[in-house]
């Protein structure tokens, strides 16, 4: 597995994890959310970055193939 399969898996296991997480109550889980939603929001963006250079690196290569 490469050095950067290894750090996506570990960001999709720290992504689950901070989904899964459970509380007792509904306040516990209002303030899980509001402490976790800065986490999630930037794995998020993160994701979308790779997505999109991916995306670009795709259509170069169909380019040069074409």
């Amino acid at each position: 597995m490469g050095r950067i399969s290894h750090i996506w898996i570990l960001k999709v296991e720290q992504t689950i994890k901070l989904i899964e997480e459970d509380a007792d109550s509904f306040a516990r889980r209002a303030e899980m959310y509001y402490k976790k939603r800065p986490d999630l929001m930037k794995l998020v963006e993160e994701f979308y970055r790779a997505y999109c250079a991916l995306a670009e690196r795709y259509d170069h290569a169909i380019g040069v193939l074409r």
